[in-house]
């Protein structure tokens, strides 16, 4: 088929009105979340996720950040467990190495900026007449 077949298709389905593929990807999920582990609860959890998800997505709230956390949150905690275990129990480590000292500049820069940019323009708006 190659890429340039199955462009074909992913394109049709994109024709689809969301009608009927809305319900059709609400069934998927549900069938999906409950064989994961055959249990309502999953189920359950799903549909609250998917509201709070809608809720978050209606007042403009960025959800890839959050895809990201649900992602990535679980390998990240392994490999600082497994850090801390090289380390045997210590997290000195995490702060002495080049490597890490510049991760962890560039976190506290990446929270920080909005701050920095929010104050920045409050001045420039109080200068200009």
């Amino acid at each position: 088929m190659g890429f340039y077949g199955a462009r074909r298709v992913f394109l049709n389905v994109t024709k689809i009105p969301n009608s009927i593929l809305a319900p059709a990807i609400v069934v998927l999920c549900v069938i999906g979340s409950y064989s994961l582990r055959n249990n309502m609860f999953d189920v359950w959890v799903m549909l609250i996720l998917g509201f709070i998800g809608y809720v978050l997505e209606e007042n403009g709230y960025p959800l890839a950040p959050a895809v990201l956390a649900v992602i990535l949150g679980p390998m990240a905690e392994a490999n600082l467990r497994r850090s801390i275990m090289m380390g045997r129990g210590s997290v000195i480590p995490l702060f002495t190495r080049p490597i890490c000292i510049v991760v962890i500049i560039l976190c506290v820069l990446s929270l920080l900026t909005p701050y920095f940019q929010a104050r920045k323009k409050k001045a420039n708006d109080a200068q200009t007449p």
